[in-house]
């Protein structure tokens, strides 16, 4: 895809922080954020902390140790607030990430970051708040944590929790 991106500065910091991702480099990735951040991965939990975000991504790229991370497009909503689409790619073969171990299996899913900067001086804003909003039902599948869409262990698992609903609904009533 093209990499449509606005200028100042929010976009600028947006690329500049990607451009980290890209090269995994997770301790130029904290450099870049407040001590306080928040990065909030919107299905896998809320990570405080510089150092937090620095042991997610270290962990992460152990994990996925041949990961891409490509910018799809980055767009300044304000001098302070940017929103950043992205695809990452890789082989989960290295070490366990958040719990999991390693299945040996491909990633291929997209993600979508909105980044809010602060200013921590007249001339230097860092990372405040980041919320990722990324495919984590792709992931799932992907990994092995949930089965193939539309294989027989989709449609069991489907069967399975609709039959417990019904039972739960019945012993209810």
């Amino acid at each position: 895809m093209s990499d449509n991106t606005d200028s100042p500065p929010a976009a600028e910091l947006a690329r500049e922080y990607f451009g980290h991702v890209a090269d995994r480099d997770p301790d130029a990735m904290a450099a870049m954020v407040h001590e306080d951040v928040v990065e909030e991965f919107v299905v896998l939990g809320t990570f405080h902390g510089r150092a937090a975000l620095r042991d997610f991504f270290a962990e992460l790229f152990a994990a996925v140790p041949d990961s891409t991370f490509e910018i799809e497009s980055i767009h300044a909503v304000d001098a302070d607030t940017a929103i950043g689409q992205w695809r990452f790619t890789g082989t989960f073969d290295g070490g366990p990430f958040q719990g999991i171990e390693p299945t040996g299996a491909d990633l291929d899913f997209r993600g979508v970051d909105v980044m809010e900067f602060e200013a921590r001086s007249a001339d230097e804003k860092r990372l405040c708040h980041n919320t990722i909003y990324y495919d984590g039902l792709t992931f799932a599948r992907q990994v092995g944590l949930l089965p193939d869409e539309d294989s027989l262990g989709d449609r069991a698992l489907m069967t399975g929790f609709n039959g417990l609903t019904k039972v739960r609904r019945e012993l209810l009533d």
